[in-house]
């Protein structure tokens, strides 16, 4: 497999990996919400709460209890999030902020049920509250139902118009549905409104799904101007070349983030999945040359390659 953070590619086309995931390719629940959406504080959170983080929270209000909740989710703390959020819940059933954050916290956990719920018990309270229509167009998209996913970030663009994250989880949407022209639009967008390394990176990978290699080095190139040492843009940039024909540039960026051997390695995985067979097989063989034991990957490749070449 190649290193963390490097995208798959078939056939030329680029799949998101989701780490997002990443991030979003759990069926999604078709059950109706339960009323009784709060929980109990799951044990590891517990043995993660310092006496600090505990004390005085029964004198603290839900609004302030579900400030501090987000705060710890954006710092990604779902642990110190959940007890938050669940105390801000217990003290205001209803509160809007606070049901939709447990909906976002239960969605990265991986529980798209629960998450679902709370979403939904939120829109019952406010049927325009856009953190909670944005929740529920991700699991939409995660369960594959990408035209009910757009059509509630729609919903949320219009009560919020021009919103960096509504655009970019439409845009995503669109590409993984495998429209990326009608994404590139929202993309830009994004770059221009925010102009930071992960809106250049999504500017980047739309560019690769399109083959548009040049365009997407150039995104990749100004997403590094945001974060130079960041892996995930390196990685990408070095594809990029790779892509675009530029094998020693693809080379010189791949050993920068991740040493030769995985370099060598990356590259093989690149020409693999474009059908390459021959770079991919002297790429790999480069790769266990210059680490034969360590580098066990390569040889699983090299399996997979001739696989691909049977086929």
């Amino acid at each position: 497999m190649p290193q963390e953070g490097f995208v798959m590619l078939f056939k030329g086309r680029i799949r998101f990996l989701s780490a997002v995931a990443l991030l979003f390719f759990c069926a999604c629940s078709a059950s109706a919400p339960r009323t009784n959406y709060r929980t109990s504080l799951p044990a590891d959170s517990r043995q993660e709460t310092t006496r600090g983080e505990a004390k005085g929270m029964k004198d603290k209000s839900a609004q302030l209890l579900a400030r501090q909740g987000m705060s710890y989710l954006e710092n990604g703390n779902l642990s110190l999030a959940r007890l938050h959020l669940v105390a801000a819940l217990g003290k205001e059933e209803k509160f809007l902020p606070a049901l939709s954050g447990m909906g976002e916290v239960s969605f990265r956990e991986g529980d798209l049920r629960q998450s679902e719920n709370y979403f939904r018990a939120a829109l019952a309270q406010s049927p325009e509250h856009v953190p909670a229509l944005v929740g529920l167009g991700k699991i939409y998209r995660s369960g594959g139902h990408n035209e009910k996913a757009l059509e509630n970030f729609q919903n949320a663009l219009y009560l919020q118009p021009a919103d960096p994250e509504i655009l970019t989880e439409m845009a995503i949407t669109h590409d993984l549905a495998g429209a990326p022209k009608k994404a590139e639009p929202l993309h830009r967008q994004v770059a221009e409104l925010k102009s930071d390394n992960t809106s250049y990176n999504n500017l980047g990978f739309n560019y690769l799904l399109q083959e548009r290699y040049p365009e997407a080095i150039e995104a990749f190139r100004n997403a590094m101007k945001f974060n130079s040492r960041d892996r995930r843009t390196l990685n990408n940039l070095a594809m990029s070349h790779a892509l675009n024909g530029q094998e020693r540039e693809a080379l010189k960026i791949f050993e920068k983030s991740i040493g030769e051997a995985a370099a060598w390695n990356n590259l093989g995985y690149v020409y693999m999945t474009a059908g390459l067979w021959e770079k991919a097989e002297k790429a790999f063989r480069k790769a266990l040359d210059l680490e034969p034991k360590f580098y066990v990957r390569a040889s699983e490749n090299l399996k997979q390659l001739q696989s691909l070449k049977n086929q």
